[in-house]
């Protein structure tokens, strides 16, 4: 019992050393990503547990996948343009195993452009470096999180 109790606290205080690192990689990396994307001027996302999920526990989650970039919602950076024809065209093909970016328009063979793919990719990547648990500590459960160049602000946030 003595050996587990010790182990206990190990594990108590590696979590809290991880929680303080975790909070200290987001922000710098956060500053990194705007540094490196003169073109991003905010990124959000909302986490919360649901109150229903269909008879299932409901646990916390996060939106990330389909987070707030720029202000626009759901930005995946799926959604572009052929520069010839002017053609709406999805990023991704999932016909083909893996996943295939489009860089052709089958209509006209124009060159397929998406504005905010690499921007959108890295905004993703970044978030998804850091688990729900990490996350909901740093900003807890029930908010809506927005990161700007001066910072980062949590609002409470409404998902029913």
């Amino acid at each position: 019992m003595k050996r587990y109790l010790e182990l206990s606290q190990q594990l108590d205080a590696i979590k809290a050393e991880m929680s303080e690192i975790a909070k200290k990689s987001f922000e710098d990396g956060a500053k990194e990503l705007f540094n490196n994307f003169s073109q991003l001027e905010s990124f959000a996302w909302t986490q919360y547990t649901p109150h229903f999920n269909d008879g299932d526990p409901c646990s916390f989650g996060t939106d990330i996948d389909y987070c707030n970039i720029n202000g626009i919602d759901d930005c995946n950076g799926s959604n572009g343009n052929c520069i010839k024809c002017k053609k709406d065209i999805y990023r991704w093909n999932y016909s083909k195993t893996p996943k295939e970016e489009v860089k052709i328009c089958t209509d006209c063979g124009g060159e397929a452009e998406y504005p905010m793919g690499p921007l959108a990719d890295a905004v993703h990547s970044f978030l998804r470096a850091f688990t729900y648990d990490d996350l909901e500590k740093m900003y807890g459960d029930g908010y809506k999180i927005t990161v700007t160049r001066e910072g980062i602000s949590v609002n409470e946030y409404n998902h029913d």
